[in-house]
């Protein structure tokens, strides 16, 4: 479906407008044909091992027949630092700090940020003289993401750069992505939990293994998801007794005692778990989100492992 990027200085050319800008990717099958404008940010989901290899032929590392960039080959766009981006499981290297690393990366691209804007822009200035090896989580995610933004690429693709972190860190650190969409790059993202996706994604695609199952935007998704979303927090809540409650059409737990319930009739839901005496903080009632739509959707354990 057409879709309006997001405010930014490259997104405000449309393809209207601009018939003879290329588009950010273009991929033209098999599986999957599809076409991301400039300015777009794109959540994928699917197939972890799907869009793994997609994102891995985007940069450059798979071959990567039917695919262009911005115009190009995608090994053409990232050696000229037009693309870059984190792959799954990519790291730093150790026994150097950060302010080496950066400077290292800085020489390896044509048009670098200074180095004091660059550390400003990811907020990681107080780093500067630790090691990599002794970096904290959010900390070592944020020096990666400092050195995919050396170059300012037009396209930035993340592979699931938030795994494993603490959720006030990847909030960090899609702050970073999100203030960089805003000014007009293209971003591709892969992650596991929709609500990450939700935070910057105006575009959700969903491959399977033959086509493109769904294409639509975080907000036409939820949309379509009946009900109301509870959330709140609680020490001593279960998984399975808050399945039980009346109205509850869907449960799922979050990191930090943080539980989210799909309801159908969220004042009989909200009743039972006042009645049920639990110990609750942040309690909240609002219209369902991009998890709740995805959720019947996506790949469960056991079929990715298949």
């Amino acid at each position: 479906m057409p879709l309006s990027p997001s405010p930014g200085r490259c997104a405000q050319v449309s393809r209207e407008a601009a018939p003879n800008t290329p588009a950010a990717v273009r991929l033209t099958g098999p599986p999957w044909t599809l076409t991301v404008e400039p300015g777009t940010a794109v959540a994928f989901f699917g197939s972890r091992a799907d869009v793994t290899a997609l994102f891995d032929r985007l940069l450059g590392l798979r071959p990567a027949a039917g695919l262009s960039v911005l115009g190009l080959p995608p090994a053409e766009a990232v050696r000229t630092a037009t693309a870059t981006g984190l792959p799954a499981g990519s790291g730093l290297p150790a026994g150097h700090t950060v302010a080496r690393v950066l400077a290292v990366a800085r020489r390896l691209g044509p048009r670098p940020l200074d180095q004091s804007d660059l550390a400003a822009l990811c907020g990681i200035g107080e780093l500067s003289g630790v090691r990599t090896e002794g970096l904290p989580a959010g900390g070592r995610a944020l020096v990666r993401l400092a050195v995919a933004l050396t170059h300012r690429p037009e396209l930035l693709i993340l592979d699931h750069p938030t795994d494993g972190l603490h959720p006030d860190d990847a909030a960090a650190f899609w702050g970073v992505v999100r203030a960089y969409h805003a000014d007009g790059h293209t971003v591709l993202l892969a992650v596991d939990d929709p609500t990450e996706a939700e935070r910057i994604a105006d575009r959700v695609l969903l491959l399977s293994p033959d086509t493109v199952r769904v294409d639509s935007t975080p907000a036409e998704l939820a949309t379509r998801v009946e009900g109301r979303l509870i959330t709140f927090d609680s020490p001593d809540a279960e998984l399975a007794k808050l399945r039980e409650l009346p109205g509850v059409a869907a449960a799922t737990s979050a990191a930090e005692q943080g539980f989210r319930l799909l309801s159908t009739d969220s004042d009989a839901t909200v009743a039972a778990v006042h009645a049920a005496g639990l110990q609750l903080t942040r309690l909240r009632i609002a219209d369902p989100g991009l998890a709740e739509a995805l959720a019947p959707l996506l790949p469960t354990d056991s079929e990715e492992t298949a």
